[in-house]
């Protein structure tokens, strides 16, 4: 049965052929197949037509009450990703970076498979609202010694205030982390002892501003490079280096980044990726050529890019 169809040839893809009849152009009016024949019917309303919307709503009400299986709920790209709605816990292994923009899974990002990692884009700046979110996302995990160094001062305007952030004295932060990295060294040279190594604390340093970081660090270079040696000897060390892609393209010949950076894996923010030279792609699917915000990116692993909703701290929107 069909009602009111505004093109009159569809009666026939409906009900098969109608011999040109139409029902009459008055409301509720439509055609009905029975036992081979067309005939015309009328609707007829179940209620007081006054009443008809609220008595409708209540017996819908009613029959949601009753119902105890419901259908679930379809799910959709949310409007903002925020790490505490997620509901998956973020680990060193799989830390929480978003929501994949085809398969709405919740993309993660691997920081222990190499010691030097990158998140990158376009424009620094505009990674602010995403490296919220990983703030929120890297303050929940477990058995970690974190530091963030921002030396382009990007969080001073930003209500993110922890013990951990650091915008000036990198070389004392450095000293720091070295003589860390040293003692899990000699304790691990002395002890021989893998389990004990796994029970010790993952140092991760995530440096915004790459050329200001160097700057400040310059006559203890080497000892950086050692400190991220010995840490990947152990496993316990990730360096997370936070830049435009020009800036961080200029590093590609610096000892400790070619020894220790896997140039076909990272995090893209926004658009641009097929732009670039700092990430590796072995495939370039439709979607990198599209023109995305900065609330998207893409999380680059072997080579293969993902698209994802990119995470973002909660105080944007407040």
């Amino acid at each position: 049965l069909t009602l009111q169809m505004n093109n009159v040839d569809d009666y026939n893809t409906v009900l098969g052929n109608v011999r040109k009849m139409t029902p009459s152009k008055k409301f509720g009016r439509g055609l009905i197949r029975l036992n081979g024949n067309i005939y015309e019917f009328q609707t007829a309303y179940a209620l007081e037509k006054d009443n008809l919307s609220s008595l409708l709503s209540d017996f819908v009400d009613r029959l949601i009450e009753k119902e105890k299986t419901k259908a679930l709920k379809v799910p959709v790209l949310p409007d903002h990703v925020y790490y505490k709605n997620l509901g998956v816990l973020s680990t060193l292994r799989q830390v929480v970076v978003g929501v994949e923009k085809n398969s709405l899974d919740v993309a993660t990002y691997n920081y222990e498979s190499r010691p030097i990692h990158v998140i990158t884009g376009l424009e620094l700046e505009k990674m602010l609202p995403f490296l919220k979110g990983m703030m929120e996302s890297f303050s929940s995990i477990h058995n970690q010694l974190l530091f963030v160094l921002d030396g382009e001062k990007l969080f001073a305007k930003t209500d993110v205030k922890t013990n951990y952030f650091y915008q000036k004295n990198f070389d004392k932060v450095l000293k720091s982390a070295s003589e860390y990295i040293l003692k899990l060294d000699e304790d691990y040279q002395k002890y021989k002892d893998d389990e004990r190594v796994k029970s010790y604390t993952h140092l991760t340093l995530f440096i915004i501003g790459v050329d200001s970081f160097l700057s400040q660090i310059n006559a203890s270079l080497q000892s950086f490079e050692e400190m991220i040696e010995k840490g990947s000897a152990l496993d316990k060390i990730s360096v997370i280096l936070v830049d435009a892609a020009d800036v961080i393209k200029k590093h590609d010949f610096d000892s400790w980044y070619k020894r220790f950076n896997s140039n076909s894996q990272g995090i893209w923010v926004g658009y641009g990726l097929t732009d670039q030279y700092v990430i590796k792609l072995s495939r370039t699917p439709k979607f990198c050529y599209e023109e995305i915000s900065n609330k998207f990116g893409y999380v680059v692993r072997n080579g293969i890019p993902i698209q994802i909703k990119l995470l973002e701290g909660e105080d944007n929107h407040e």
